[in-house]
């Protein structure tokens, strides 16, 4: 007899299952490294705070040189911050893509699942057909051998 259908599904489920799995973890693994990155522009933001509070107390006792090196360090510190919010945009896209991704593959093992639930249910409603003949037929046969 061949192989059920619904056991030779059972190989691209097990596929699609694997499947989910590595765009799961893709996932947290992107997701965990977007945490990173939003750590340190907090980091970044609470630096340059400090940094221009105290800028703000000491300016009045600064030489001009002493001032300009301090508002260009703030300038650097600023342009690190956009960069750093530049760099999140863009991983907030690629994080979405992922998403999309493991949202794709979730369906897919849900729908193969699915179908050999479907199959299942129907083999086994064949196999109790073929039985209930197979009864009929043998309890047809015992009566016809006693008459």
């Amino acid at each position: 007899m061949a192989e059920r259908r619904s056991k030779r599904l059972a190989v691209v489920l097990r596929l699609a299952e694997q499947q989910e799995q590595a765009s799961a973890q893709r996932l947290a693994d992107y997701r965990a490294q977007v945490t990173g990155e939003q750590a340190q522009l907090e980091q970044l933001q609470q630096y340059a705070e400090g940094y221009l509070d105290d800028y703000g107390q000491r300016r009045t006792g600064l030489r001009g040189a002493d001032m300009i090196a301090y508002s260009g360090f703030i300038r650097r510190l600023m342009e690190a911050q956009d960069e750093q919010r530049r760099k999140l945009d863009a991983m907030a896209q690629t994080l979405a893509r992922l998403q999309t991704d493991w949202q794709e593959k979730y369906q897919h093992r849900q729908s193969v699942a699915r179908l050999i639930e479907r199959l299942l249910k129907e083999e086994n409603q064949a196999d109790e057909r073929r039985l209930q003949k197979e009864l009929d037929e043998f309890s047809a046969q015992q009566i016809r051998r006693r008459d």
